[in-house]
């Protein structure tokens, strides 16, 4: 072996040698990095949250605060968005829900959960454009008007889970049911046979997708 390809052969087998320990370096500052977005969500102690389903009836924004790694306390406030038959009726009001997380897997604000929840909605409701009462009540009726406020118990149920991209942001899926207790009620400006009933206590479904930021 000549000296020229010697010489060579001890650059190469030099570069090598010091390559090996850098990449060592390099893999050791990644895996912080890796661990960091699952770091963040597990020590967010707080969360701001949209139900974007239940904006179809309802805007929504919800607070919840990590109570202990098992469970979350939530507050939600709501008021009437109009987006579904907004010409046949029209609702105005307010609504307050506080639910309680439970998950069980112990990760906080990720995996499955099961939270029951307790309301309260005070709305009135008013005919819209798009009907006519005294098309349909004898008495002349031009708009049809009824106040109700409710109690609601519910239970839901869905799962969670952050994107290590965003780590601040936590998706989530929910199904469940409630029951509204309804707890008083007016009508006005429609006929007796409808003034004189009421729409009762019912069990209603919900459905849930919801964004939430996490701090």
């Amino acid at each position: 072996m000549s000296f020229s390809r010697l010489s060579l052969l001890c650059f190469v087998c030099s570069f090598l040698l010091a390559e090996i320990p850098q990449s060592g370096i390099a893999q050791e500052q990644q895996a912080p990095q890796q661990q960091a977005p699952q770091q963040q969500i597990a020590t967010a102690q707080n969360l701001i949250t949209l139900d974007g389903a239940r904006t179809l009836g309802y805007w929504n924004l919800a607070y919840s605060r990590v109570i202990s790694e098992s469970f979350t306390a939530r507050l939600t406030l709501e008021t009437p968005s109009n987006l579904v038959f907004s010409e046949n009726v029209r609702e105005s009001g307010f609504g307050v829900r506080l639910e309680g997380q439970w998950h069980w897997e112990g990760k906080r604000h990720l995996g499955w959960y099961a939270a029951p929840n307790l309301g309260f909605t005070q709305s009135e409701y008013v005919s819209g454009s798009g009907i006519q009462p005294s098309a349909f009540f004898p008495n002349g009726t031009t708009q049809a008007k009824e106040r109700v406020q409710w109690f609601s118990v519910g239970l839901m149920g869905g799962y969670e889970w952050s994107i290590a991209e965003m780590p601040a942001l936590v998706l989530g899926l929910g199904v469940g049911a409630e029951y509204n207790i309804v707890s008083s009620q007016e009508r006005s400006g429609l006929p007796d046979f409808v003034q004189q009933g009421s729409s009762g206590n019912r069990i209603v479904p919900r459905l849930r997708a919801t964004i939430s930021y996490a701090w």
